[in-house]
């Protein structure tokens, strides 16, 4: 009898198993939702973007829209608040706008290094960046055109939310940085498949393809494209600096992220050393990131 029962959800399993493989399945981006960071490794994606960029914290000031999500309070240890307090531990400043803060107390930075706003875009009035880590209507949908006129050229937008009309954005002379993830798995990634499709086009079956990062490549795992592209591209050999730290398990690619951290030489004369060593036919520049931009990616012939 107990064996009986251990097997009837092994029925069930092998019945939906069936019917899905009738139906058929074709998976797509809208299938997975997006990853939500932690107020910890939200606040360390921002700080690790100043410090890329040589910025001290203590030379921001963040415009926080929304400290929690709809229907929660703001909570020390939840989104938005967390965030900001994090950034604040780290010295920058804070502009934070919620509604729920009308006659609340909270526990934050004093000295001057905070203060609340009623209004969204009051929050931005001197904020060289923009925190969004709340999904409140209220913020939602933000225009383009009035961010870039209220903050400076260059200043950051982190959406959590991708909330944001980002690629306008840019298009401003805003840097926005989606905060979190895609949570479809890398190979699905849109723009990824329709940069592979371009290069599958242009490079000859026998071509020799040197790929060389122009920047310190980042911790995120999801920034090891380079594994998808040698798959995608087949049987085009794809090239990398140090392959055996940089394609094997969690910790070497640890490894791999601190030796070309520091002391490596990314210099074109570098790489165009190493092109002619391996006999690389292309080289394939690219700035590494989490999330992938094929402006990133330059692809160039080499000319010998």
């Amino acid at each position: 009898m107990h064996l009986a029962l251990a097997l009837v959800p092994l029925l069930f399993l092998a019945a939906a198993l069936a019917r899905a493989a009738g139906a058929g399945f074709t998976p797509a981006p809208d299938d997975y939702p997006r990853v939500r960071y932690r107020p910890g490794p939200a606040a360390d994606v921002v700080l690790a973007t100043w410090r890329q960029a040589g910025i001290d914290p203590a030379d921001r000031v963040v415009a926080v829209w929304g400290l929690a999500d709809a229907g929660r309070e703001p909570e020390p240890d939840g989104p938005g608040l967390g965030t900001a307090l994090r950034l604040a531990e780290a010295g920058a400043r804070l502009r934070l706008c919620d509604p729920r803060l009308a006659g609340r107390t909270l526990d934050l930075p004093a000295g001057g290094r905070t203060e609340v706003e009623a209004d969204p875009w009051s929050a931005l009035d001197g904020a060289t960046d923009l925190l969004l880590d709340s999904d409140l209507p209220l913020f939602a949908g933000a225009d383009p055109d009035r961010l870039a006129a209220a903050l400076p050229p260059g200043g950051g937008v982190f959406d959590c939310l991708e909330a944001l009309d980002g690629p306008a954005l840019r298009d401003r002379g805003l840097a926005w940085f989606p905060v979190g993830g895609p949570g479809w798995p890398p190979w699905l990634d849109p723009d990824f498949r329709a940069f592979a499709d371009r290069l599958r086009d242009e490079l000859p079956a026998d071509a020799r393809l040197l790929l060389w990062p122009e920047r310190p490549p980042v911790p995120s795992p999801r920034g090891r494209w380079y594994l998808l592209l040698a798959y995608e591209l087949a049987p085009r050999a794809v090239l990398l600096p140090e392959p055996e730290l940089a394609s094997g398990t969690a910790v070497q690619y640890r490894q791999w992220v601190r030796r070309l951290g520091s002391g490596f030489d990314r210099s074109p004369a570098a790489a165009r050393a190493v092109a002619e060593k391996e006999g690389a036919t292309h080289l394939l520049r690219f700035v590494p990131r989490a999330d992938f931009r094929a402006e990133d990616w330059r692809l160039e012939e080499v000319r010998r």
